[in-house]
């Protein structure tokens, strides 16, 4: 992943609230301190920042990962694609479930549907940032 300037600055707000969202404004900058607006601001865009590199670098890993897999199995590229979709279904499954057994016994068709909407959301996030960066 390159660390020149990344451009967040088209994506909307419903994908740039999943790139932020990581400190979900648990973080605050006192009013009082000079420049305190734009201190919240730098910070926030280099929370932007070091989620896009982590990402980006766990990304890189997993491509490296599935090449290697791919040779490894002598696998064509419709069975790695058939492969990572089932994956990624599967994930899905799993993201929107109960993950321990206490949630099991209060877990809801709705916090289902929430977390499926998360996750559609997280999706649609990566998506507009590929755009912007291809």
């Amino acid at each position: 992943m390159s660390t020149d300037k990344l451009k967040l600055d088209s994506l909307d707000a419903f994908s740039r609230k999943h790139l932020m969202g990581v400190v979900d404004k648990d973080i605050h900058i006192e009013k009082g301190t000079n420049n305190s607006d734009k201190v919240q601001e730098v910070f926030y865009q280099q929370v932007n920042e070091d989620f896009i590199n982590r990402a980006g670098s766990f990304t890189e890993d997993l491509i490296g990962f599935i090449i290697e897999q791919k040779k490894k199995r002598d696998c064509d590229d419709k069975t790695v694609i058939f492969s990572l979709a089932l994956a990624n279904i599967n994930l899905h499954n799993s993201f929107c479930a109960p993950q321990n057994t206490a949630e099991e016994k209060a877990f809801s068709v709705e916090q289902k549907q929430a977390l499926s909407k998360e996750w559609d959301e997280i999706c649609w996030a990566a998506q507009c940032y590929y755009n912007e960066n291809v």
